[in-house]
């Protein structure tokens, strides 16, 4: 990292929190794919259900 005025250090408290929301936004990106998934298999089963 010449010649960037640094290296960035592993205890910047505004890093922390940039890893920690991105973290966060990440695990509720997560959820959101693995209930959209689990609803289309819900709808896909009862459909096979009541129209076989």
């Amino acid at each position: 990292m010449a010649g960037t005025g640094g290296a960035v250090r592993m205890d910047d408290p505004k890093l922390d929190e940039f890893l920690r929301t991105r973290e966060e936004m990440y695990r509720g990106f997560n959820r959101a794919i693995v209930w959209t998934v689990a609803s289309v298999a819900a709808i896909l089963i009862l459909l096979a259900v009541f129209l076989l």
